[in-house]
C-alpha cells in the first residue's frame, strides 16, 4: 500500500464531498466512513463475518484456484477487451472486494499499470489489505464502506469491477445506477449477476433459504453440510445422463450432463468442485443461501435496463452450466 496513493486519494474524497455530513478518517492503513445499513443489510453483517473469517477463506491457494477458474471461464477476453486497453495510471474500483482474490484474480497481470481502490462494508475489507501487501500491490487503497456511498466519487474510475456484490443489496437496480454514476463515460464496468435458475431449483433455493434464515450462520453451516457431501459423492460416482429430448417447461436441455451437475442446475444446489476442500465447497454454498438478499435477473431485464441508463453491453457470457450473467459495460454517456 502507498501512503501517498492514500492520502491523495482521502484527499479526493474529502474535495469532492465537501458538503457531505460525513467524515473519512484512516485506521490502520484503511479509508473507513460511518456505514447506514439498512435492516436488510444488518441482517446480512453476521453472515459475511462468518463467510470472510471461516478458515475456508483464510486458505489464499484454495481461493484463487477457484476465482483464477471463474475469470478464465466467465471473461476468457477480459485482456484483450478491457484491461489492455486501459489507459495509464487507470483508477479502478472493486465494488464488494470482500478478501480481494477476484479483483486480484481479475487483474492480476496489470496492476503495475493501474491505481486500485477496494470497497466493502465487511471487516474483510482489513484480510484484503493484507493479501495485497504480501503480494507487493502498492498502488492500491483499501475503503470500508457501502460501495453505494455517496462518498464515492462520481464520474472518476475508468473501470468499475463488481462480481457476485450487487445481488446482495437491497435493490440491486439501483445499485447498478450508482455504479455507473462512479466511472467516467467511455469507462467500462465488469460485472457478474445470478441469472434466474430454473423452475424447480427457485424452489428449493426460496424454501432453503426460509429454512435456514433464523439459524446463526455456523448452525447453517452444519446444515448445509450433508447438502454439500452429496454433491460431492454424486460428482465422484461419474455419471452422466442422456437427456433425450428438450423440457421447455423445466428449462431442461436435451444431451449428456453429469448427474450430479443436472441435480445442482434444475432440482437443488450443491456445488461442488473437486479442485476444492469440502469446507470450501460447502462455504460456497453458504454464500449462495445465506445472505438476506439474493437477486436474480435476465440478460433480457439486464438490456432494458442499460438501455435507460446510459450503458451499453459490449459482451455478456452465459456458461452453459454456470448460476450467472457474466457483463462487460460500457458507459456511453
Amino acid at each position: 500500500m502507498s501512503t501517498s496513493l492514500l492520502n491523495s486519494f482521502k484527499d479526493i474524497i474529502q474535495q469532492r464531498n465537501a458538503l457531505s455530513s460525513k467524515n473519512c478518517f484512516v485506521e490502520n492503513g484503511i479509508i473507513k466512513e460511518e456505514i447506514d445499513f439498512s435492516d436488510g443489510q444488518l441482517k446480512s453483517v453476521p453472515t459475511y463475518d462468518f463467510l470472510w473469517n471461516h478458515e475456508a477463506a483464510s486458505d489464499e491457494d484454495d481461493n484463487l484456484i477457484h476465482t483464477n477458474r471463474f475469470v478464465r471461464d466467465n471473461y476468457p477476453d477480459i485482456g484483450r477487451d478491457v484491461l489492455d486497453l486501459l489507459p495509464n495510471s487507470a483508477w479502478v474500483l472493486d465494488a464488494g472486494c470482500g478478501r480481494g482474490y477476484m479483483g486480484f484474480s481479475l487483474l492480476k497481470d496489470h496492476f503495475k499499470n493501474i491505481r486500485y481502490v477496494g470497497v466493502d462494508a465487511s471487516d474483510a475489507i482489513e484480510k484484503a489489505l493484507v493479501f495485497f501487501q504480501r503480494r507487493g500491490i502498492n498502488q492500491s487503497v483499501f475503503w470500508q464502506a457501502d460501495f453505494n456511498s455517496k462518498m464515492i466519487p462520481e464520474n472518476f474510475f475508468d473501470l468499475v469491477i463488481s462480481i457476485g456484490a450487487i445481488h446482495h443489496t437491497e435493490n440491486m437496480w439501483l445499485s447498478l445506477f450508482n455504479l455507473t454514476s462512479k466511472v467516467k463515460k467511455g469507462g467500462k464496468i465488469i460485472l457478474w449477476v445470478y441469472r434466474q435458475q430454473q423452475p424447480v431449483r427457485r424452489l428449493s433455493d426460496e424454501y432453503i433459504r426460509k429454512t435456514i434464515r433464523d439459524l446463526s450462520p455456523s448452525d447453517t453451516f452444519d446444515t448445509l453440510l450433508p447438502l454439500s457431501k452429496l454433491g460431492a459423492h454424486l460428482s465422484n460416482l461419474n455419471v452422466t445422463l442422456d437427456i433425450p429430448e428438450d423440457i421447455p417447461l423445466l428449462g431442461v436441455k436435451a444431451g449428456p450432463v453429469d448427474l450430479q451437475r443436472f441435480i445442482h442446475l434444475h432440482l437443488v444446489r450443491m456445488f461442488y468442485s473437486e479442485d476444492l476442500s469440502l469446507e470450501r465447497n460447502n462455504w460456497q454454498n453458504l454464500d449462495w443461501f445465506r445472505p438476506y438478499y439474493a437477486h436474480e435477473t435476465t440478460i433480457d431485464e439486464l438490456e432494458k435496463f442499460c438501455h435507460g441508463h446510459e450503458l451499453e453491453i459490449v459482451k455478456s457470457n452465459m456458461i452453459p452450466d454456470g448460476t450467472g450473467i457474466a457483463l462487460t459495460l460500457l458507459r456511453t454517456s
